[in-house]
């Protein structure tokens, strides 16, 4: 893979690239998590990963406060359920319970039934990861 930076830093200092081009494959490596009913009210950390796999053994609703910690005013986030059967994942928004750190796009919480998956963007500023898409319930 070749990874190009546009302008290029004259003298080594960090830069703000006004075009990242990349040719080749970009592979995040997701972050598997198993939730249960007993750590379903746990923070889940965020700080080294940009997929994640939420893996459910039952239908639950996550309630940790916030429910992702570690971001960075600008990380973008997929949360994918892989859990199977009637397994959801209800993600409460910051409407519905203030401590989630969740902006939804339009309700107080989203079902987020196996194989679908969401996607946030971290903005410092709110302190709180707000939807940018999703499909939320595919069944």
């Amino acid at each position: 893979m070749t990874i190009s930076i546009t302008p290029p830093s004259p003298n080594g200092n960090a830069i703000t690239p006004t075009n990242i081009t990349a040719s080749g494959r970009i592979v995040l490596t997701p972050t598997t998590v198993a939730l249960t009913t007993g750590n379903a009210g746990n923070s889940i950390s965020v700080s080294n990963t940009s997929v994640l796999y939420l893996n459910p053994n039952a239908a639950l609703t996550l309630s940790g406060g916030p429910i992702f910690t570690g971001g960075v005013d600008g990380q973008l986030l997929w949360v994918m359920n892989i859990g199977t059967g009637v397994n959801i994942i209800t993600l409460p928004g910051s409407t519905g319970q203030p401590t989630a750190g969740l902006r939804l796009s339009s309700v107080t919480s989203v079902a987020l039934g196996p194989g679908g998956s969401m996607q946030f963007i971290y903005i410092a500023a709110q302190t709180a990861w707000q939807q940018v898409t999703g499909v939320l319930l595919a069944l």
